[in-house]
């Protein structure tokens, strides 16, 4: 049966048309795209995005004719009414039947900023917000309206599609590139009188495919700046109607036990939560700027690129806005603590604090379970050890007042967790569902990676209820998540934090929290005997490339950092091809030149599917390693390895060992007597057990009487830094 829409617009072409006034066009024909929506509100069942996009121009074209004429808060009730008419509305439209929703709760399935939620409180129930707040927030709902409702009719044969931007692309490349004062100068004035919406969005499409990473920086700036002022609270001189009202007359504060829940990254008169995004495309992880607003002090999280990182410091330590007291990580691993040291050199301050796990690079403080401290005077934080992606893991509970986050690193993603590097099941389940769980539900989750569209995927593929179809639609159309979620939300959408859930039970087979065969049998400690236990072996297909058994534990642990299963593969997975250069580097094998990689890149995915198998990968790297040797002189170093080696056994050059082991001639393996010769012959003073304990890591427990052979030797040199 045909069912009938009845439409204000008497065809199609006449609400393209209407668009097209829309956006953007001359105030003339904005006029008169107002009067018509006025004249379709008449005959009803106008949709409200199309009403608000009217009300919100007109309170523009009220406030741009006006020139000062009328009263300033004459102006700024019109933009209140219009921007809360237009917020109000498009909620309750998406309300829960049900179940009522707080309009924060409604907002975040629907991706509208928490400002603009927080900005109707404000107009509806405090003093007025001031006309430059209004301005910017008319502007930048009405570039909301046209990507969530106009953009999606499309064009139309009679009717060319409303551009997409007015702001030619290459005018603000060169712009941004232009390094003459004077004629940069010149070039800003135009800027200037920019359509901020419409600069933003130019800005936003640069920054996604930069020509050049200085231009990639510059529009960065140049965008932090608009929305800077555009936030602005009219500080400045105040016209006469912005100063504050007397609690007797104008708008009455609103007194009542409504609170905001906040869905974004920063909290009023409180911490500051600055998010920047690493290795976009490939890791994808992030680095956080946490600042104490009342004293500027301030801690960088994870900050492991500092290519990335350190220009976003620079600029706010010499502008003033923050004073950066320390580098905090949330583990060991490289992707999150390996440019520490690079960032203290990058920023001249080499006495900066690292606190974080005791293997994280130049940590400087490890604090234990539940110790606390602060960031300034406000900002509270306790660390919480999750051992298990590493054993030094720590989650960074901080809060300020009512506001509460968790730095959860690769502990805690949103829908998902971190794989269980040197842990176990047990101790993830402890993590989560203990240590994290125990969190108030309102703390927001702010993890080390963006890894929801997968993780949500997975998710749905173990449980289906309305959270996770909800997290799937947010994840499709956001790229990134975090800040966005809470412990109270995880504990509805992450499967992992759901271990108790009867439908899971039901689907994974297992009635207990961690399957016995998962648990990890409590650590033996290395018999001093000499019973023979198995040594570290080379797979048939490391020793088909020539290389060690420590090289290829190496390329696996490399590989699994990036890897993702799919089906009919090896039980390694596969990586994206995007992720191969971050892998090489991992390694300590980069590609020496873009060709190089390309060639790569030309072997390991001939049929350019998008990802990298394990062998093919393994084969590359045995190359690398390979060329690595002959680069620094195979012989030259196999020489130096013997030479390092005989200083142990007596077969040295240079007539320093006892005329014992002389006696007894060239050995193959070291032994403790061995060390107890050189700790004699430096003066040190070693324990006996500390000796045994040296071999015993040396040759993998094998025994202490079995001593250590001359690759084990080489490894351990190696491992400590002597030789690559």
């Amino acid at each position: 049966m045909v069912q009938y829409i009845l439409t204000p617009w008497r065809d199609r072409r006449e609400l393209l048309k209407v668009r097209q006034q829309f956006y953007p066009a001359a105030p003339a024909d904005q006029h008169h795209a107002v009067a018509r929506v006025s004249m379709w509100m008449q005959r009803g069942n106008c949709p409200h995005m199309v009403e608000s996009t009217a009300l919100l121009t007109a309170a523009i074209l009220s406030d741009a004719e006006s020139k000062g004429g009328a009263g300033t808060y004459a102006v700024r009730a019109a933009y209140a009414a219009a921007f809360s008419r237009f917020v109000t509305g498009l909620l309750d439209g998406h309300q829960d039947k049900q179940r009522k929703l707080s309009m924060y709760s409604v907002a975040k399935t629907i991706g509208l900023p928490a400002t603009f939620v927080e900005l109707r409180h404000q107009a509806t129930h405090e003093t007025l917000p001031s006309l430059a707040k209004l301005r910017s927030a008319a502007r930048k709902a009405l570039v909301w309206i046209w990507e969530y409702y106009w953009q999606h009719l499309g064009p139309d044969e009679a009717v060319s599609q409303a551009p997409e931007t007015p702001v030619r692309r290459e005018v603000v490349v060169a712009f941004l590139e232009e390094q003459d004062a004077g004629r940069r100068a010149e070039m800003r004035k135009w800027i200037d009188g920019l359509e901020e919406s419409r600069l933003l969005a130019t800005l936003e499409k640069i920054v996604e495919t930069p020509p050049s990473e200085t231009v990639m920086l510059a529009a960065q700036r140049l965008s932090e700046d608009i929305l800077r002022k555009g936030q602005g609270d009219g500080q400045g001189e105040m016209e006469e109607d912005d100063a504050p009202e007397s609690a007797g007359t104008g708008w009455a504060k609103f007194e009542g036990t409504w609170k905001p829940r906040p869905i974004g990254l920063t909290f009023a008169n409180a911490m500051h939560i600055q998010s920047i995004p690493m290795w976009v495309g490939s890791s994808n992880n992030y680095a956080y700027l946490v600042k104490d607003d009342k004293t500027n002090d301030a801690v960088i999280i994870d900050p492991a690129n500092p290519s990335e990182v350190t220009p976003v410091l620079q600029k706010a330590i010499k502008s003033g806005e923050i004073n950066l007291t320390a580098i905090v990580n949330t583990h060991h691993h490289w992707d999150h603590a390996g440019g520490n040291k690079k960032l203290q050199d990058e920023l001249g301050l080499d006495k900066l604090a690292i606190i974080g796990g005791k293997d994280c690079e130049g940590v400087t403080r490890t604090p234990g379970h539940g110790e606390s401290f602060k960031i300034g005077e406000g900002i509270a934080v306790k660390a919480l050890h999750t051992p298990c992606h590493t054993q030094d893991s720590i989650c960074w509970f901080m809060q300020d007042g009512d506001q509460k986050v968790v730095f959860t690193g690769d502990t805690l993603f949103i829908s998902g967790c971190g794989k269980f590097f040197e842990g176990n099941a047990e101790e993830m389940h402890s993590a989560l569902n203990k240590t994290l769980a125990s969190l108030p539900d309102d703390t927001v989750v702010f993890p080390g990676h963006e890894y929801t569209k997968s993780n949500v995927k997975f998710a749905a593929s173990v449980l289906q209820n309305e959270a996770i179809q909800k997290l799937q639609a947010f994840a499709e159309n956001n790229k990134e998540t975090q800040g966005k979620f809470t412990i109270g939300d995880e504990k509805k959408h992450n499967v992992f934090m759901r271990v108790e859930d009867p439908e899971i039970q039901r689907v994974t087979g297992e009635s207990e929290p961690v399957s016995p065969a998962k648990r990890k049998p409590p650590t033996q400690k290395p018999s001093s005997s000499t019973t023979d236990i198995p040594r570290p072996r080379a797979s048939k297909l490391a020793k088909e490339h020539n290389i060690s058994a420590h090289e290829e534990r190496e390329i696996r642990e490399a590989f699994s950092l990036f890897a993702e299963p799919l089906k009919g593969y090896s039980k390694e997975g596969v990586i994206p091809t995007s992720d191969v250069r971050s892998c090489l580097v991992a390694l300590g094998i980069p590609s020496s030149s873009r060709d190089e990689q390309a060639e790569f890149i030309e072997i390991l995915d001939p049929e350019n599917e998008g990802f990298v198998a394990y062998e093919p990968f393994f084969a590359v790297c045995a190359l690398k390693y390979h060329q690595r040797e002959e680069r620094g002189g195979g012989e030259a170093r196999r020489r130096e390895v013997e030479e390092a080696f005989g200083l142990f056994t007596g077969s040295g050059a240079g007539g320093s060992s006892s005329g014992a082991a002389a006696a007894a001639g060239p050995r193959d393996v070291i032994t403790i007597a061995d060390l107890k010769r050189v700790a004699a012959v430096l003066r040190e003073d070693v324990k006996d057990e500390v000796l045994r304990d040296m071999i015993l890591e040396a040759n993998g427990g094998a025994g202490v009487g079995k001593g250590v052979r001359r690759e084990e030797f080489e490894e351990v040199m190696r491992r400590a830094g002597v030789w690559r």
